[in-house]
């Protein structure tokens, strides 16, 4: 897809989205009308996820990823290099999609990297169950598949030289996943959110709670592509706080290499309940090695891909470290 045709898709998306409100007496008025509410969500959840997933010109590499019986779907951006190639794993945003995240399969396989990307249990083509359990597991189901002999072959995977990382909800899942498991040294969250954060605000928080599901009734099957319980998971949210939250789970990244990426004119994840908290949290538990970078940008930073592509890929490939840091870019 050409840019001009991407712009204009966007565009109608947004007018769309504006009449909508529009015809209901402003956002006020939209917060208390269910069916407007609801459509309102849908079509925004797909600009979003169509702004996140622009189709690239490179063609990932199919694959299928086993995870407690249950068939994941993945799509595998192989580098070219000498010998095997530095890999990263890369978990999309809710909820999910079957096309490049933030355009970084193609950006970072053009610069010497692997990437996979996969849809866990419960979204799109993949088989199973939605739960945050069940992604956690997946994701370490996901790194045992990178370290298997074929795929190894195949891919010309450099397993001395893996990171793991995601986008929104996967951002906050590979931090939520590498605070369990101490092999994984590396990680990267692109506005990366706190479910524990979520939770909280969701219970305080009357509107936001009304939002919250009918977002989750938005993506949910069969309407939706992603097959799971909503109570279910708000239960599991409220109760796994420890399991899931990234301020609680500070002190076992302390000795991670991380970077964390956000935006300043997000409204989803936002930095003053979300990432800030986080890294004050990092650094009051002494975390040395974390990178903070913030971009004047959105929550599918339209205006940023390349200069986010280009601040992954130099931090991934930096093998000796560097003191925590943070930046502004515009």
């Amino acid at each position: 897809m050409n840019q001009f045709k991407l712009d204009s898709l966007l565009g109608a998306t947004k007018e769309k989205i504006l009449n909508v409100i529009q015809q209901n007496e402003g956002a006020k008025s939209m917060l208390h009308n269910t069916s407007v509410r609801v459509r309102a969500l849908a079509m925004l959840i797909q600009l979003i996820a169509l702004s996140a997933t622009i189709a690239q010109d490179a063609s990932p590499q199919s694959v299928e990823i086993v995870s407690d019986g249950a068939t994941m779907r993945g799509r595998f951006f192989k580098a070219e290099c000498e010998g095997h190639c530095p890999t990263l794993l890369i978990v999309p945003g809710q909820p999910g999609g079957t096309r490049d995240v933030l355009g970084l399969g193609t950006r970072l396989s053009s610069h010497g990297i692997n990437v996979l990307m996969f849809n866990p249990r419960g979204h799109h083509q993949s088989e199973g169950t939605f739960t945050f359990h069940n992604t956690l597991d997946d994701i370490g189901a996901a790194l045992a598949w990178l370290h298997d002999a074929a795929n190894i072959d195949r891919f010309a995977i450099d397993t001395s030289f893996i990171g793991i990382g995601g986008y929104s909800f996967g951002g906050g899942m590979a931090l939520a996943y590498a605070a369990r498991d101490p092999r994984v040294q590396t990680v990267f969250s692109v506005v990366g959110a706190d479910h524990a954060e979520i939770i909280r605000e969701y219970q305080r928080n009357a509107v936001l709670a009304e939002l919250v599901d009918d977002m989750f009734r938005a993506i949910q099957a069969p309407n939706g592509p992603v097959r799971f319980d909503i109570e279910a998971s708000l239960h599991e949210l409220l109760h796994n706080q420890d399991l899931i939250g990234l301020r609680e789970n500070a002190a076992k990244l302390a000795d991670r290499r991380m970077l964390l990426l956000g935006g300043l004119d997000d409204p989803n994840v936002t930095m003053e309940h979300h990432l800030l908290p986080f890294y004050r949290a990092l650094r009051n538990t002494g975390a040395g090695d974390v990178t903070f970078l913030v971009y004047q940008d959105d929550h599918g930073f339209s205006r940023s891909r390349e200069r986010l592509a280009q601040d992954v890929r130099d931090w991934f490939l930096r093998k000796d470290g560097s003191r925590a840091t943070t930046r502004e870019l515009n």
